[in-house]
């Protein structure tokens, strides 16, 4: 008689009884285990008693809602005190101090101008080194995908004909320009001599 194929529930516990550590009650290793009564550790003992064939089965809904008000055991308060995320906003206030030893391709002194030029006044030199680092991330995104246009309609040049493919020159054209900024939803006026 051909054998049935395990259910992933029976797969589930099979890989966690195989885990190192496994708490002698649920199998499941000490950090992750539930706190166990002692009423259902007597269960769990009986079913692992009992034939290899139990399977475990989802705990039923008033079993889920009886748990949550459990308190943590150590372990687990140690696992999740490991896991837990830092300060909200720490991070921003690391790269707000780490900016001004980066050095942006567009100088303070032309990001202040059009800063001014559209009505913001700020004294602050982050907040200045913040926008020409974003201006400098959306000008290189739009030749980078200027240069992308122009490697998929193929208007590379070689310099020599023994050259491999990342020798490829490309020119950036206005016509290049004005597809990549209409799908950023810009459009780019033409020069009078166009029309």
């Amino acid at each position: 008689m051909p054998s049935r194929p395990t259910s992933s529930s029976q797969q589930f516990a099979d890989f966690v009884a195989s885990l190192p550590q496994a708490s002698a009650l649920t199998g499941a290793p000490a950090a992750l285990a539930p706190p166990v009564p002692v009423e259902d550790a007597e269960k769990i003992q009986a079913a692992q008693a009992g034939p290899s064939t139990s399977m475990l089965s989802e705990p039923a809904l008033y079993e889920v809602r009886r748990n949550l008000d459990r308190r943590l055991n150590a372990a687990q308060e140690s696992a999740l005190e490991q896991t837990a995320s830092p300060q909200p906003g720490a991070d921003l206030r690391e790269f707000l101090n780490s900016i001004d030893e980066f050095v942006p391709a567009i100088p303070d002194s032309v990001t202040q101008y059009y800063m001014h030029r559209a009505g913001v006044d700020s004294a602050d030199p982050r907040i200045v080194r913040l926008i020409s680092l974003a201006t400098q991330k959306f000008i290189s995104d739009i030749a980078l995908d200027c240069q992308q246009q122009a490697r998929m309609k193929g208007l590379g040049v070689r310099p020599s004909k023994r050259s491999t493919d990342k020798n490829v020159k490309y020119t950036l054209t206005p016509e290049l320009l004005e597809t990549v900024l209409q799908e950023y939803g810009m459009t780019m006026p033409r020069a009078p001599y166009y029309h």
